[in-house]
């Protein structure tokens, strides 16, 4: 959960999901309620999972899919230096559309 410091109220959601154990690589996922978007606490979380990920999940790679027009999400993923890695076509159905996903990806900076 995505807890706000000042009124403790829970905001969103964050995970890191689908390990390849093998390839040392994760995706991550996160959700913020309409209200606290465009705050700059998504540009945060991504920063606070990936720094957790890479340091002490010592995962060599991330990646994050987002609904091609999801703007903001994609805008938070390149803040944290996440690159286009590639498009998926209609890859989601969302209330009987298709949508294209936008692959990002990141690889640790760590030395090892």
């Amino acid at each position: 959960s995505i807890v706000e410091k000042l009124t403790q109220a829970i905001i969103g959601t964050a995970i890191i999901f689908n390990f390849d154990q093998e390839a040392n690589q994760a995706e991550i996922g996160y959700v913020l309620h309409k209200h606290h978007w465009d705050k700059g606490y998504g540009t945060e979380l991504v920063a606070l999972i990936s720094d957790f990920a890479f340091k002490s999940l010592n995962l060599h790679k991330l990646h994050a899919m987002v609904v091609h027009a999801n703007i903001g999400s994609a805008r938070i993923l390149e803040k944290n230096q996440y690159e286009l890695e590639g498009r998926l076509k209609d890859h989601y159905f969302i209330e009987d559309k298709y949508y294209d996903a936008l692959l990002f990806g990141k690889i640790t900076n760590l030395e090892t």
